[in-house]
C-alpha cells in the first residue's frame, strides 16, 4: 500500500505486510502520485520475494488503477513514472522467473494499510496488531478473485 509521507509533502511511503511481518519504505522522489507510490509499492513487494526459488507470489492492492497497469502491462502514455516502474517490473519478472498472482483487497481489510502510515499509530506493536486483525478478515472472506498473473510476457512497456 503507498501513502502520502505527512513530514515531507509531495513524498510517499511504502507499507508491505508479508509472513516476516511489516516492512515500510519511502518512494523515491520521481514516484510523483499515489497512483505511481501503489505501483511502486508493487515493484518492492515482488522485488522483496524474488529471490526464494521459484517464486510463486500472491500480492493484493488495495487500487483498481494499479491493478489494471499491472494487468495490461501498460500505463497511458504521459505517465512516465508509471512506465519506469512497469518497465522495471517486466525486468524483474523476466529475470527472476518470479510468477505473481494479483488480487484486488479493499483497504480496509489491506494489511499493509496501517504500515504504510505509520505515523497514524502510536507505536510499532500498534501497527502489527491492526495489520494482523485486517489480515485475518481478509482471509476469512471467501471471495478472492485473481485479476490476473504476471510472468515474463512481451506485454510490457519496453
Amino acid at each position: 500500500d503507498a501513502a502520502p509521507d505527512p513530514r515531507f509533502p509531495g513524498s510517499f511511503l511504502i507499507g508491505l505486510w508479508s509472513d516476516r511481518g511489516p516492512t515500510f519504505r519511502k518512494a523515491p522522489v520521481w514516484v510523483d502520485t499515489q497512483q505511481a507510490a501503489e505501483l511502486y509499492g508493487a515493484l518492492v513487494a515482488i522485488d522483496e520475494f524474488r529471490h526464494l526459488p521459484s517464486p510463486h507470489i500472491q500480492l493484493g492492492l488495495d487500487n483498481c488503477a494499479a491493478l489494471s497497469q499491472l494487468v495490461c502491462g501498460r500505463a497511458r502514455p504521459h505517465l512516465a513514472s508509471q512506465h519506469r516502474i512497469l518497465r522495471r517490473l517486466a525486468h524483474k519478472l523476466r529475470w527472476t522467473g518470479a510468477l505473481v498472482d494479483l488480487y484486488y483487497v479493499e483497504s480496509l481489510l489491506n494489511p499493509a494499510d496501517p504500515v504504510s502510515r505509520p505515523f497514524s499509530y502510536s507505536t510499532a506493536q500498534d501497527i502489527v496488531v491492526h495489520a494482523r486483525a485486517r489480515l485475518n478478515l481478509y482471509l476469512c472472506q471467501s471471495s478472492r478473485l485473481c485479476w490476473g498473473q504476471l510472468a515474463d510476457r512481451d506485454r510490457f512497456v519496453h
